[in-house]
This record gives structure tokens, sequence and C-alpha cells, in this order.
């Protein structure tokens, strides 16, 4: 914890946010990774359904004096002031939502003022690989049950249909967010893009282009 506390606080930067996917469990202690203090970053998107960015998987970057800056968020680890979570709350009407559901936390992060950064060793690892393991949804229904959905009738569609109904209603919503044709047009509230940069700022920060 002191060693990642002594990380966050060099960038001295009130709006940093660390953040990565963490290193495999395997090398659970083994600070200076390859003998060159290999750290996971991420640095590379792809298109997913629908024109959604989504993560790439993560390259490697070495000796890293300090916490490199970057355009990308992983929900893997987000290390930040307690106000970064506050006023970027996970957005509850993504339901199905796998591609999209990073891309977008960045997005609404990066234009409220938030600087996100790679960090430069290795302190944290995460068990990726259990088994048996399940997976369940934040209603407590399991994988493959049917879920409550606003005005349908759940006896009338299967569990699979519901899903897909679900993510297809996710897709218009991260579309309206990045303002890409097809989109719902619903009204996003808090969980739109921030005021401090704009989304014509944050695509060229990135390098995409949505045309």
């Amino acid at each position: 914890d002191t060693k990642f506390l002594d990380m966050f606080y060099s960038i001295n930067n009130e709006y940093a946010v660390l953040t990565t996917y963490l290193p495999g469990h395997e090398n659970y202690g083994v600070e200076n990774f390859a003998g060159r203090n290999e750290v996971p970053h991420i640095c590379n998107l792809m298109w997913s359904s629908g024109g959604i960015l989504r993560n790439s998987i993560a390259a490697a970057a070495s000796n890293l004096p300090r916490p490199k800056i970057t355009t990308i968020w992983a929900a893997g680890l987000s290390f930040s002031k307690c106000h970064g979570e506050l006023v970027t709350q996970y957005d509850p009407n993504l339901p199905q939502t796998f591609d999209g559901e990073e891309i977008s936390k960045a997005a609404r992060m990066w234009t409220r003022g938030y600087d996100l950064y790679t960090p430069h060793r290795n302190y944290i690892w995460h068990i990726y690989k259990r088994m048996r393991r399940g997976e369940w949804y934040a209603d407590g229904s399991k994988s493959g049950h049917k879920r409550t959905y606003e005005k349908v009738d759940e006896d009338a569609i299967d569990g699979n249909q519901l899903q897909a109904m679900e993510k297809e209603r996710s897709i218009k919503r991260l579309q309206t967010l990045f303002q890409i044709p097809g989109g719902s047009g619903e009204e996003l509230g808090e969980y739109g893009l921030g005021t401090k940069r704009s989304l014509d700022q944050w695509l060229r920060w990135v390098g995409v282009n949505y045309t």
C-alpha cells in the first residue's frame, strides 16, 4: 500500500488515475519482471459492434522512470482520489456490456479533467483463472437466467432474447454518449461526458476518427 501510494503522489496531480490490466498472480511478488521492470501498458484500441471502441490486450513497457500518461482506462485497476469515482460513477444502464464499458469510462473521466497513467512498477497482481467460476448478474440471477427489463414481459421471451435486447439498448446508449449515428438520443445526465474537455478534444487525444 505504501509503495502504491508513493507512486500515486509522485505524479503530483490531484486528478491522476493509475489504471492498467494487472499482471497475473503467477508472478506474484516479482516487481522487477523480466529483469527490466516490465509492466502491462494498454496502448491499443479496436472496433467492436455498433462502432464502439474497446481496449485491446495490454502490451508491455519496460524500465519506466515514472507513471506513464495514457489514453486508456482499464477496469482491472483504477486508483484515484475518491472524487474520481464519485463524479464518474459506473453507468448502471449498460447491461450486457463488455465492449465499450472501459472506453466510455475513459472518455467520461478525461472530459471531467482526469488524467490516466500506467503504473511504472508492479505492486498488485490478479488471479485470472479460477476453477468452477460462475457468472452472476448484479440482481443475483445466474448467467442465462431471465432478468427484469423495463416495459418488457419477460415471461413472453426467453433469457437469450432478453439479453440480446439489453445489449442492443446498451449499444445505442453508448452511441449516444459518443455522438455516433444510430444512438438512442436519450438524456444521459450524470452518466454523460464532462465539461472540462470536449469530445472532439478526447477524440484527438486518443487518435480516433469516427467518420
